[in-house]
């Protein structure tokens, strides 16, 4: 989880609750020079926002504290992966885009 979360935490609720680095509270990590630090907005705020725009390059987080939502849609949860052959690619995409204003809003492909 910190790994992604340094990383920016992208996600299928990023519209819902932006990413995962924004519910970031703060961390525990191990500086170059051996100390054990943690950050946050009130501990130690230069060395917080430091590591959530370049995390790896402040030390080794060895924990991490999240703001936790409540899960979305009563926490049900559907994942699926499909394979089409390739004959069907302009159908399907036609498909899939006729959905796009029946999502709720945290599943919804934004158009930009």
């Amino acid at each position: 989880m910190i790994g992604a979360t340094i990383g920016a935490g992208v996600g299928p609720f990023q519209d819902l609750h932006g990413l995962v680095i924004d519910a970031l509270r703060s961390v525990r990590l191990v500086t170059a020079s051996e100390d054990i630090v943690t950050a946050s907005e009130a501990d130690s705020p230069d060395l917080f926002w430091a590591v959530r725009g370049a995390g790896a390059n402040f030390g080794i987080v060895t924990s991490a504290t999240y703001e936790i939502y409540d899960a979305p849609n009563n926490g049900n949860v559907i994942e699926a992966d499909f394979s089409y052959p390739e004959s069907t690619n302009a159908s399907l995409w036609k498909l899939l885009e006729s959905w796009d204003e029946t999502y709720p809003n945290y599943f919804c492909c934004r158009r930009f």
